[in-house]
């Protein structure tokens, strides 16, 4: 089916076929050709009529190729025809359309008409009408096949191709059905058969020809019937019994090796089926036996090596137990004897620290006592020279008795009392320039964390864009899932872009419905305030063709890249999808 529908839509618009130069073309030249599978086309032609009278026929060659060309001002309808085939038409209008008006590089559309078998009981009044038009688009200033008009074409052949092939499944059913009977000698129901292919095909000489060795070979049987039924017979028996024998075979071939691979269940498994199938054969019984045998003494093997490994693991159990014990006595030890260290070298510090300390106080003691005794004399004689200057030199007076000097009582200093020292780990060099350099690194981070600022992360346009689509979303008809009611919208009237832009958001909006048998993928693009709308059309039969604006065939490349939008940073907008509720 897949392959008569690919024939089909070939008839209708295939590749643009491009020329080496790109001088402007003075007349439309048509070039294609006309096919059904591989059978011989030198008998097909082309006529061309214009306004309903024969201008010229063209013949095609073995391959159904042709080509030739028409003249501009015209509207030209083309009829191929071959014998024993139904006629297709195309329209080529060319009346409006001048030499001036085809753009540089233009090139005509390749015709390839599939041509479809005739066939009595069918109605091929479908093809009464062309299958298929080309027309002249002012928007790309070159010929293209009109879209609808094609579509719409194609439902009602698919219905003809549809009859068509379950005639031929008919016929081609009741051949084989024939062909079989036929083989196992069943006349009667290959006559049958063969009756019913040529009532689907009539005239087909080949359910005649079948029908006559029908005849023929049941002629022929007669004189045989028992011999061959006796034959027959006796190959079914035959084959019955060599398929006996070729699973019991099996059987016991997947019990051997089962067994090899000490799979002792499942080799008593296929021993028993096998001896199911050939009770006779005692080599399946003795195999069975030696696998209970084996099974046993394997069982009890291993019954005695779980009980040695599980005393071997309470043996290995017992020993990292007793090592675990050693092991913490001697760690609780070393502990001990840490700790003593720790304790002497803490007593030793201890009396080093108080015997600095006394001999500091006591050289404080000692310079206090000499800076008391230094300001005593000082003292001492500053009165001296005093008197000296008050007294006459000739009076000489009675020396005073000395008065003594009371020392006034200085305190002492306090003495400093050794430290206690605690017991730390000995710092090397290396520990005490790490702790100044994490000391150094703690104050950095204190001031990067009393100047940090919190950041904002913006918000990302991505989700803007898509907010403003489920805005737009949210204000269309509340009782479906749909951005809008499809509208069918007429892509030459004037302003029609900019109403699409009007009713859908910016951006791309993509919807997936069936229109028919036929699966759409329907894309609108919003941008600069005009719309465009850019379809998928997936067949049944696997065909998949792109169009933009309803009407212009365009590639697979140029509708991924249509359809495509970017933000201002070149990052791909995620189209929005919406689910329709019912098909269009």
């Amino acid at each position: 089916m897949k392959q008569i529908m690919t024939r089909i839509f070939t008839i209708l618009f295939l590749l643009m076929g491009l020329n080496s130069a790109f001088a402007q073309m003075d007349k439309y030249h048509i070039d294609g050709d006309m096919k059904d599978g591989f059978t011989d086309m030198s008998s097909a032609f082309v006529i061309v009529y214009v306004n309903g009278q024969k201008l010229k026929r063209v013949s095609a060659d073995g391959n159904g190729t042709f080509d030739f060309d028409l003249d501009f001002g015209k509207n030209y309808e083309l009829h191929f025809v071959k014998q024993g085939y139904a006629t297709k038409k195309v329209d080529i209008l060319l009346q409006n359309v001048t030499a001036e008006m085809v753009g540089i590089g233009c090139r005509p559309r390749e015709v390839q008409v599939s041509m479809i078998q005739k066939v009595e009981g069918i109605d091929y009044s479908v093809l009464d009408k062309s299958v298929g038009q080309i027309f002249y688009d002012p928007e790309i200033e070159c010929f293209d096949w009109d879209a609808d008009y094609t579509l719409r074409a194609m439902e009602k052949i698919e219905q003809l191709v549809d009859e068509l092939e379950e005639k031929k499944k008919e016929y081609a059913k009741n051949t084989a059905a024939g062909d079989k009977a036929l083989a196992k000698g069943d006349f009667e129901t290959a006559k049958k058969s063969y009756e019913a292919a040529l009532a689907a095909m009539p005239k087909d000489e080949t359910a005649i020809n079948n029908l006559k060795k029908v005849a023929e070979k049941e002629e022929e049987s007669k004189n045989a019937e028992a011999a061959a039924k006796a034959a027959e017979e006796a190959k079914v028996a035959a084959e019955a019994e060599k398929a006996k024998k070729d699973e019991f075979d099996k059987l016991v071939a997947d019990g051997d090796k089962a067994l090899k691979s000490e799979d002792f269940d499942e080799a008593a498994k296929q021993y028993e089926e096998a001896a199911k199938l050939m009770p006779d054969q005692t080599s399946v019984k003795t195999k069975l036996s030696i696998v209970a045998e084996t099974k046993k003494k394997r069982e009890a093997a291993a019954l005695v090596e779980e009980e040695a490994k599980k005393k071997a693991e309470e043996a290995k159990k017992e020993a990292a137990d007793i090592e675990k014990a050693s092991k913490a006595n001697e760690k609780e030890q070393a502990k001990a004897e840490k700790e003593k260290a720790l304790e002497e070298e803490k007593a030793a510090k201890e009396a080093a620290d108080k015997k600095e300390a006394d001999e500091l106080a006591a050289k404080d003691d000692a310079k206090r006592k000499a800076e008391e005794a230094k300001k005593v004399e000082e003292t001492k004689a500053a009165e001296k020279k005093e008197k000296i200057k008050e007294e006459p030199k000739k009076e000489e007076k009675k020396p005073e008795p000395k008065k003594e000097v009371v020392k006034k009582s200085v305190p002492k200093p306090p003495v400093k009392k050794p430290a206690v020292a605690v017991s730390k780990p000995k710092a090397t060099a290396g520990t005490a320039a790490a702790i100044a350099k994490k000391e150094e690194h703690a104050e950095k981070k204190k001031e990067l964390h009393a100047t940090a600022k919190k950041v904002t992360k913006p918000k990302d346009k991505h989700n803007d864009i898509h907010a403003k689509l489920d805005q737009a979303a949210a204000a269309q008809n509340p009782k479906t899932t749909s951005i809008h009611e499809h509208h069918d919208w007429n892509m030459n009237q004037p302003g029609v872009h900019e109403e699409i832009a009007k009713e859908y958001p910016i951006g791309v909006t993509e919807e997936v419905y069936m229109k028919g048998n036929k699966e759409i993928l329907e894309r609108v693009v919003v941008k600069d305030g005009m719309g465009s709308i850019y379809w998928r059309v997936k067949h049944p039969w696997g065909g998949v063709y792109y169009f933009k604006n309803a009407n212009v065939s365009i590639s697979s490349v140029e509708f991924d890249l249509f359809t495509t939008i970017k933000d201002d940073e070149g990052n791909v907008i995620e189209p929005y999808h919406i689910d329709r509720v019912n098909d269009h």
